[in-house]
C-alpha cells in the first residue's frame, strides 16, 4: 500500500521531493507562453451599444473588471506557491503570492467602500459574509483533515481544528493559505466597527488606518508573530483600497481624462508604479530618519502602496477596453474556491506538477483545481441554502458603481454588491 501511494503522490512538506530550478525554469518557457495563447484565444470584444456608451464612463472596476483581476490575482497566487513549496531554490515567482493577497485585499477595500460608504451596516452584512465564508471553509478543512490522516498519517489535536473552523486560522498544516481569511475577517470587523462611529466619512477612514497600524505593531510582537506574522506587510492595503473607494467617482473621472489626453503619460505612469513596486524603492529616504532596520521594516508596510497605484491604472485600463478573456473570467469567478484547495494538492499531496512533463501536468493540476472548485462551489451552494435563508440587503445600484469584490466575493457581490 505504502509503495501504491508513494507512485500515486508525493509531499513537498518541510522541503522534500523539491523539483530542480533548472528543470522548472526550461517547463516555464513552455507554461507562461501557453497560458498567455490560452487568455488570447478566449478572449472576445464586448459589443456596446451607444445607450450603454455615457453608463460606461461612470463605471470604475466593473465585474468584469474585478473577476479578470482575481483571476490574474489566483494564477499569481499558483505560480507563487509552486516557487516557494515545490521548486528547489525558488523563482522570480517567488513573491507572486504576495501580489494575490494585495490584488484580493484591494478589490475587498474597493467593493465594501462603494457598497456601503463606511455608513452604518445593519446585521445582514455579516450574515452574507458567513454564508459565503462557512460551507466551503468547513468542507475543505475536513477533507484536509481526513486526507493527512490517511495519505500522511498525521492528526491534529482538536482544540486547533475546532479553533480553525471557527475561523481562527494561522497559516500552519492542514492549509497555511487559509490564513488570509482571518485576516480579512478582521479587517471587515475593523470596517464595520468603523461604520457605526458618530461622526465624518474623513475621521472613520482615519480611524481605519490607525485600526491597521494597532494590527501591524501586534503582528510584529513575539507573542502574536509566531501566528500572523505576514499581516503587518499587508495592513496598509485595506484602508487604503476603501479610500479609493469613497472617492471612485472623481479617481474615475480623473483616470479616463488622463487616458484620452495621454495614453503614453498613462502607460507610463502605470509602468513606472510597476518598477517602484519591484524594485522596492524608497528606503533610501526613510533610512534619513530612521534606522536603517526600522526603515526597511516602515518600507515593507508602505510597499504595496505602488502596486495599489498600478492596479487602480490597470483597472482603469480594463474598464475602458471591451474585450474580456474567457479563461480569467472563470478562473476569477471560481477564485475563492480555487484559493481554499490549491496548496494541499499542491504541497503536501501532489498528485501531478512531480510528474514530468511539468508543463503537461501543470495544465491538468489547473484543470483539476477548476474541477473541483466547481463541485465544491455546488456543494457548498447547496448546504448554506439549506442552512441559511438568503438575506435581503440593499445595495448600490450595479449599473451606477460596477460590480467589486475580494476573494470571498459571491455571485451576487460581482454583480455590484461589493467586498
Amino acid at each position: 500500500m505504502e509503495e501504491f501511494l508513494g507512485k500515486l503522490f508525493i509531499s513537498h512538506l518541510d522541503g522534500a521531493n523539491q523539483i530542480p530550478l533548472s528543470y522548472t525554469t526550461r517547463s516555464l518557457t513552455f507554461i507562461l507562453p501557453i497560458l498567455i495563447a490560452m487568455v488570447g484565444i478566449s478572449s472576445r470584444w464586448k459589443n456596446q451599444t451607444k445607450a450603454e456608451e455615457p453608463l460606461q464612463e461612470k463605471l470604475f472596476f466593473t465585474d468584469e473588471t474585478s473577476t479578470t483581476l482575481r483571476g490574474i490575482a489566483i494564477l499569481f497566487l499558483i505560480f507563487g506557491h509552486l516557487s516557494l513549496k515545490c521548486v528547489e531554490g525558488g523563482l522570480p515567482f517567488q513573491y507572486a503570492g504576495s501580489w494575490a493577497v494585495t490584488v484580493f485585499l484591494y478589490l475587498s477595500g474597493i467593493g465594501l467602500a462603494k457598497t456601503y460608504g463606511l455608513q452604518k451596516i445593519d446585521r445582514n452584512f455579516w450574515i452574507k459574509r458567513l454564508r459565503r465564508l462557512a460551507f466551503p471553509v468547513w468542507l475543505t478543512f475536513l477533507l484536509f483533515y481526513v486526507l493527512d490522516f490517511l495519505l500522511l498519517r498525521k492528526s491534529y489535536d482538536p482544540l486547533i481544528v475546532v479553533i480553525k473552523l471557527l475561523g481562527i486560522i494561522s497559516p500552519s498544516a492542514p492549509n497555511p493559505a487559509a490564513w488570509f481569511i482571518t485576516y480579512i475577517l478582521v479587517f471587515y470587523g475593523a470596517f464595520w466597527v468603523v461604520s457605526w462611529w458618530p461622526s465624518t466619512v474623513a475621521i472613520k477612514s482615519v480611524g481605519l488606518f490607525c485600526i491597521s497600524a494597532i494590527l501591524a505593531v501586534c503582528s510584529s510582537q513575539a507573542w502574536f508573530k509566531a501566528y500572523f506574522e505576514m499581516w503587518s506587510r499587508y495592513s496598509i492595503v485595506f484602508p487604503t483600497a476603501v479610500l479609493i473607494g469613497l472617492h471612485a467617482e472623481k479617481i474615475n473621472r480623473l483616470l479616463k481624462w488622463l487616458y484620452a489626453a495621454s495614453r503614453p503619460i498613462y502607460f507610463g505612469s502605470l509602468f513606472v508604479m510597476v518598477i517602484l513596486y519591484y524594485r522596492g524603492s524608497g528606503v533610501f529616504v526613510l533610512a534619513l530618519f530612521l534606522s536603517e532596520g526600522a526603515a526597511g521594516e516602515v518600507m515593507e508596510v508602505l510597499r504595496p502602496l505602488y502596486l495599489l497605484g498600478s492596479l487602480t491604472l490597470a483597472g482603469s485600463l480594463l474598464d475602458n477596453l471591451r474585450i474580456r478573456s474567457g479563461l480569467l473570467v472563470l478562473v476569477g469567478n471560481y477564485s475563492f474556491e480555487i484559493f481554499l484547495l490549491h496548496q494541499p494538492f499542491m504541497e503536501s499531496y501532489d498528485f501531478f506538477l512531480f510528474r514530468k512533463p511539468l508543463w503537461l501536468f501543470f495544465f491538468l493540476y489547473l484543470g483539476l483545481l477548476v474541477f473541483m472548485s466547481h463541485k465544491l462551489r455546488v456543494v457548498s451552494d447547496r448546504m448554506k441554502g439549506l442552512a441559511f435563508p438568503s438575506p435581503q440587503e440593499p445595495s448600490t445600484c450595479p449599473q451606477l458603481t460596477g460590480g467589486t469584490g475580494g476573494l470571498l466575493a459571491g455571485p451576487s457581490e460581482r454583480r455590484g454588491i461589493g467586498g
